[in-house]
C-alpha cells in the first residue's frame, strides 16, 4: 500500500505502561505499516472512532496554536497526542497528555487491535518527541 501523501491521518500505539498514544501524521509522518493496512481494509476512520468514546479526564495542553480542539478532544478520552510539526526534524512531538490515561484493555477489541499493532517499548509519559519506533515496521511518504 502507498502512503496516503497529504491526508492527516491518525494512528494508534501503545507504550510500555499500555497506554495509548495517538499519532496524527500532518500528511508526512510515519505510521506503523501493518495498522495502516489493517485499518484499511476494516474500513476504520481511526481518529472518528477515538472521538466517539466518552470524555474520562482532563488534560495538559503543551503547545500553542491558533486551533488546538482535535489535540484537547483527544486527551480528554484518555489518550496522549503527538503530531508531526517539520519533516526536517523527523519526530512527532507531544502536543497533549491527559491528566488520567486510558489503557488499551479499557476500550473495544477492534481499536484495541490496532494498538497491539504497534506496541513501543517505552513510556509516553517520559516522551516529548519520538523519532523512533523500535521493531514498528513503518510506511513513510518516501516509499
Amino acid at each position: 500500500m502507498d502512503y496516503p501523501l497529504d491526508f492527516d491521518l491518525a494512528w494508534v500505539a501503545g507504550d510500555a505502561d499500555d497506554c495509548i498514544g495517538v499519532f496524527i501524521t500532518a500528511g508526512l509522518g510515519p505510521m506503523a505499516r501493518t495498522q495502516f493496512e489493517r485499518s484499511s481494509e476494516m474500513r476504520i476512520d481511526i481518529e472518528a472512532e477515538l472521538l466517539m468514546l466518552p470524555r474520562i479526564t482532563g488534560c495538559d495542553l503543551l503547545v500553542d496554536v491558533p486551533a488546538p480542539s482535535s489535540y484537547v478532544d483527544l486527551a480528554e478520552r484518555g489518550f496522549f497526542v503527538f503530531d508531526w510539526f517539520d519533516q526536517n526534524i523527523d519526530t512527532y512531538r507531544l502536543v497533549a497528555k491527559p491528566s488520567s490515561p486510558l489503557r488499551s484493555a479499557d476500550i473495544e477489541s477492534d481499536l484495541r487491535m490496532l494498538v497491539a499493532l504497534a506496541k513501543l517499548e517505552f513510556f509516553f509519559v517520559d516522551c516529548s518527541t519520538i523519532g523512533t519506533f523500535g521493531g514498528v515496521e513503518m510506511l513513510t511518504h518516501a516509499e
